[in-house]
């Protein structure tokens, strides 16, 4: 779903691109964006979810940052959004399958360690 909205606002996410890199205001990062904000937001809840021992903040970044590489925005223009979308979910699912780390939980540098 989020693929073919993203090919249905191909320019909408060039523009916002080339505003964040040609911005000359201090914070113009791509994550600051409200629309960046929730999709970060969605996509951490999800792997948050369904695996607590992985470092979910990190990982929305990783995979929203992908959607803005240069390849893969030319297979969007392209009309490739069912590619993208395949091996997307494949990436998402192969990730969330993977075994625990050994230790349990990555932490986060913001993360409170745990009592001891």
């Amino acid at each position: 779903m989020a693929i073919g909205l993203a090919t249905r606002n191909i320019g909408l996410l060039a523009a916002q691109d080339h505003a964040a890199l040609t911005s000359r205001t201090a914070g113009a990062a791509r994550e600051a964006h409200p629309v960046y904000e929730f999709w970060h937001g969605h996509v951490a809840g999800l792997i948050a979810a369904s695996r607590p021992d992985l470092d979910a903040d990190l990982l929305a970044h990783i995979l929203l940052g992908v959607l803005h590489t240069e390849p893969v925005v030319r297979l969007l223009r392209d009309g490739e959004a069912e590619r993208v979308g395949t091996t997307g979910r494949q990436v998402a699912t192969a990730l969330l399958e993977l075994p625990a780390a050994p230790g349990g939980t990555i932490r986060t540098k913001s993360a409170s360690p745990a009592p001891a």
